[in-house]
């Protein structure tokens, strides 16, 4: 992809985040894992970012026995995915939500060897107890709170 298109995938994905301030619906977004629902917001980031993978990364977690477990015993995840646009690579991380000033903790961390995404991070949460839907979690934009 040229630094213009790069520009203007990366200016999208900025949009989608900036304007999305609620949902009016949830997608179940992530095929591995039906349980996982999508917001308005992270359906928007993943279409305009060509990055459908990053929900997959999120919905495959239900499939790591002790991740899942660690995870359920918390209400909300934050999944990170930090990229260096450099070299084209990254991390993504999923911690508990920190209490205060707590140092967050690390559930689950992968290393990327290639992503495309645009952005040098994105934050997502992960509510792992949906009340409006129970047995599912939802995946939405910290500003979709």
């Amino acid at each position: 992809m040229d630094t213009k298109a790069q520009t203007d995938v990366a200016k999208a994905t900025r949009q989608v985040i900036a304007h999305s301030t609620g949902t009016l619906g949830y997608t179940r977004g992530c095929g591995i894992n039906r349980g996982l629902l999508c917001t308005d917001g992270i359906m928007g980031v993943a279409q305009e970012a060509s990055a459908y993978w990053l929900i997959d990364i999120v919905g495959s977690l239900k499939y790591e026995p002790k991740v899942w477990a660690e995870m359920n015993q918390h209400r909300l995840i934050v999944c990170k995915l930090e990229v260096n646009l450099e070299e084209g690579t990254a991390v993504f991380t999923a911690t508990e939500m920190p209490e205060d000033e707590e140092a967050p903790m690390a559930i689950y961390t992968q290393e990327i060897p290639y992503a495309d995404f645009p952005l040098e991070e994105v934050t997502m949460w992960l509510d792992m107890e949906s009340r409006s839907h129970e047995g599912e979690q939802v995946l939405f934009l910290p500003s979709e709170y």
